[in-house]
């Protein structure tokens, strides 16, 4: 047996025992279903198939052919695991290669499910909220901070200078948010500021804040802005402000009329209780 024969059976013995020790299932099957190769691992996946279509576990993966032609990997679910299976087709064989990932969908299930959760949360919060990319554009938005659900989607990866131009809000009003986002960033803290907008039933007044998130590595991940109607407060301060000013006038009246009275009219006045204190003894 030449050297270059004893090569070649030695390079095939080790593709076929790489192939038997692989973990992940590798099979190969004809046209009609018969197995042609199955290592350990795939072993396992046609007896879990057997269990679960019966006396024809093969014809369910010839059945995944057809749609290999389209996409040749795709995802399934076997018997409990999930696997990104990709399909190689000869004439007369089909090759399947499965790698098992149900341990990154399992991962991806949590993710989702977290997701879900604080969406909704975040969804029926009273108070608006939006996130903002580095680039300082709309990421999300709950009903809370626009309640349109067209203007909410519409309004995803654009800014405050397409906001205000689209609808009409002063230019001065997307520089004023620029700063404020920008003031967040560079000096890593919560940033606050108020707004005031017009409405059918009078001023609205809003607190705005801007949350720089980052990563551990120290850049920024995102922002988080978050809004608050304090018209009611705002009048209430107001209020309190008007009251304490007249208050405040009433007091300086009084101590000016005491100021300018003449001598000759609070002379008098100070005599008066001692006139009283006289006629009380007599």
């Amino acid at each position: 047996m030449s050297t270059a024969t004893i090569s070649v059976a030695s390079d095939e013995a080790l593709a076929s025992h790489m192939l038997a020790q692989n973990p992940n299932p590798i099979l190969r099957l004809s046209s009609t279903a018969e197995v042609l190769y199955a290592n350990l691992a795939a072993k396992k996946v046609l007896q879990q198939l057997a269990a679960i279509e019966g006396d024809c576990p093969m014809q369910y993966l010839l059945d995944l052919v057809s749609h290999s032609i389209v996409k040749s990997t795709q995802e399934i679910a076997l018997a409990g695991h999930h696997y990104l299976l990709t399909i190689v087709s000869e004439l007369q064989s089909h090759s399947f290669y499965f790698t098992d990932i149900t341990e990154r969908y399992k991962a991806e299930q949590r993710q989702a499910a977290e997701r879900d959760f604080f969406e909704t949360v975040l969804y029926h919060l009273p108070t608006g909220v939006a996130t903002f990319d580095v680039k300082h554009r709309f990421q999300y938005l709950n009903p809370s901070a626009i309640r349109n659900d067209e203007i909410r989607e519409w309004i995803v990866g654009k800014n405050n200078f397409e906001y205000c131009t689209h609808f009409n809000h002063p230019r001065a009003l997307a520089v004023l948010r620029q700063e404020m986002f920008e003031r967040a960033v560079q000096e890593e803290t919560e940033v606050r500021w108020e707004e005031t907008f017009q409405s059918s039933s009078g001023p609205r007044h809003w607190l705005r804040l801007y949350t720089p998130i980052f990563h551990p590595n120290g850049t920024l991940r995102l922002v988080v802005g978050s809004s608050a109607d304090i018209t009611e407060q705002y009048l209430a301060e107001q209020t309190v402000q008007q009251a304490q000013y007249e208050t405040k006038a009433t007091v300086q009246v009084r101590e000016s009329f005491l100021t300018n009275t003449s001598h000759k009219i609070r002379t008098p006045m100070v005599g008066v209780p001692n006139i009283a204190n006289c006629q009380a003894l007599r």
